[in-house]
């Protein structure tokens, strides 16, 4: 898992999720392995939230290290606890 920092958000949602991820250069992120540009998009899955108003379905994008294989989902800070 990556985590994205991002701005506070009352509710998460997929427009918010895209718009976060969207804003972020992929190469610039750095693999647990320790090395930086060898992300790249690996598919997505769907996961659920919990929100206040219940749970919500949230597609989350997955990036593949072309070094080491190892493979990551892209969370925004706000989702992880």
């Amino acid at each position: 898992m990556i985590t994205v920092i991002t701005e506070e958000c009352n509710e998460i949602s997929q427009e918010f999720y895209d718009d976060a991820m969207d804003s972020i250069q992929i190469c610039q992120l750095e693999c647990s392995c320790g090395h930086c540009g060898c992300l790249a998009g690996h598919g997505a899955y769907t996961r659920s939230i919990k929100t206040a108003l219940g749970k919500i379905p949230l597609v989350i994008r997955r990036v593949q290290c072309s070094l080491c294989n190892a493979t990551h989902a892209l969370l925004p800070s706000g989702s992880v606890s």
